[in-house]
């Protein structure tokens, strides 16, 4: 799973787009309102792969302190 995927959320129903990942945590940021918020990524499951994570998501990710979210 990576910035730019879509997925569903498994417990919501909803599907969401993936912003950041940090796998180390189990954690993903959606994009969206409100945001920042956080689900776990063992609760998605992908329903499009993306080429990777979007570079404007990069640069959301570090406004508001999220680094680790960052794809290298």
């Amino acid at each position: 799973m990576r910035g730019g995927d879509v997925v569903l959320h498994k417990p919501s129903g909803e599907t969401w787009v993936v912003c950041g990942v940090d796998p180390e945590r189990d954690l993903l940021i959606p994009c969206g309102y409100p945001f920042p918020s956080m689900g776990r990524m063992s609760d998605c499951e992908v329903i499009t792969a993306a080429d990777g994570q979007p570079e404007e998501y990069k640069e959301v990710l570090r406004k508001y302190g999220f680094p680790r979210f960052i794809e290298g």
